[in-house]
């Protein structure tokens, strides 16, 4: 049994983040989610933001052509888990089937440039919380701080936490093992941020 590690993209204030963005503005993430089901593709064009923070909070601006926008783990407007191909081949090699995750395609293009990227999508709620030592906001469900039982989490390699509704399905709350941690770092992905969690 390993470590279980929560995964998110890196960033700091000191250094521009650049930023995923659709085309259609008018779409929000929990709606996109029901709509999505069933989908292997998004529907719909995307593109890249600059994000700066500022004094008085978060400046936006448009991306130039040699700006490094291409990423492994992109900030995104849907603060969602999109990832690139390598990373999302990477963590397919080395999650079991049992995880029950699917892929939809997003294409994403930088001027002349245009690269698919994969929106991960969990089809099941897997029993990998230890509830009772799990804390939550008092009388409710809602997790504040999980803790996870590690022998079930090693059954599926990748999870997510319950949340409302169906908004687990599409999350960026993406808890990993130590294994999949540890093949992520070994490959030399970068721009990936890991954080320990409580397990039993």
């Amino acid at each position: 049994m390993s470590h279980i590690y929560f995964m998110c993209w890196k960033s700091t204030v000191k250094t521009p983040t650049f930023s995923i963005f659709p085309r259609k503005e008018s779409w929000l993430a929990h709606e996109l989610i029901p709509i999505l089901e069933g989908k292997h593709i998004f529907p719909g064009e995307c593109y890249f933001r600059k994000i700066l923070v500022g004094k008085k909070g978060l400046i936006y601006r448009d991306v130039a052509v040699a700006d490094p926008v291409w990423q492994n783990y992109p900030p995104n407007a849907f603060a969602w888990p999109i990832f690139s191909e390598p990373l999302k081949q990477l963590i397919q090699e080395n999650v079991s089937e049992a995880a029950n995750i699917d892929w939809i395609k997003m294409s994403v293009e930088h001027f002349q440039d245009k690269r698919q990227y994969y929106i991960l999508k969990f089809n099941e709620l897997h029993d990998v919380i230890d509830k009772e030592n799990t804390l939550y906001v008092r009388g409710t469900d809602n997790i504040i701080r999980p803790c996870f039982r590690k022998i079930n989490f090693d059954k599926v390699q990748i999870a997510t936490i319950p949340t409302s509704g169906n908004l687990w399905k599409i999350t960026s709350g993406v808890y990993v093992s130590g294994k999949l941690k540890k093949a992520i770092e070994k490959s030399g992905t970068p721009g990936i941020e890991f954080s320990k969690t409580r397990a039993i």
